[in-house]
């Protein structure tokens, strides 16, 4: 558990057909009677309000993709710890109090594999691709195009 949770190796799926590795670093994975899995993620916030981000519903996604990739059984939902700061007076007395909440998501692992794949194909391209519509991650595809690829790297 220690490696999967390290950001430096993390948990991993060497896929051989695209020469890439698919990558995450789980926080925690609870493990239940019929030895199947779930992850779990921490989060912390400030906010009034808990939210689910569409982001953090893909990263889960993702890391029970590449846990099944590994030949892992994995449930159909996944755990977030929310740790929310109270707000309700008294202010910071060298302490900083928190409210524990959890929530349970469904996962949906199916998108991940094409997605990747496609997300390894544009890597590689010499050029960034063509867009006719706004896409807020285009700048960063335009950036890493001015740079030589690495062979090192697999992209």
């Amino acid at each position: 558990m220690s490696e999967w949770r390290n950001n430096f190796k993390g948990i991993s799926y060497f896929d051989e057909d695209l020469n890439a590795i698919l990558y995450g670093a789980v926080d925690d994975v609870l493990e239940f009677s019929d030895k199947s899995l779930a992850v779990i993620d921490y989060k912390s916030s400030g906010s009034k309000e808990i939210t689910i981000y569409d982001d953090y519903r893909k990263q889960m996604d993702i890391y029970t993709h590449i846990l099944n990739l590994l030949g892992f059984e994995t449930q159909s939902h996944a755990y977030f710890v929310f740790y929310q700061v109270q707000k309700d007076g008294g202010g910071f007395q060298n302490s900083l109090p928190f409210k524990e909440m959890l929530k349970r998501v469904d996962v949906n692992p199916g998108w991940v594999s094409d997605v990747f794949e496609r997300a390894v194909q544009t890597a590689r391209q010499e050029n960034p691709p063509i867009n006719q519509n706004h896409c807020d991650h285009c700048h960063y595809v335009e950036m890493a195009s001015q740079y030589k690829s690495i062979p090192d790297l697999n992209i």
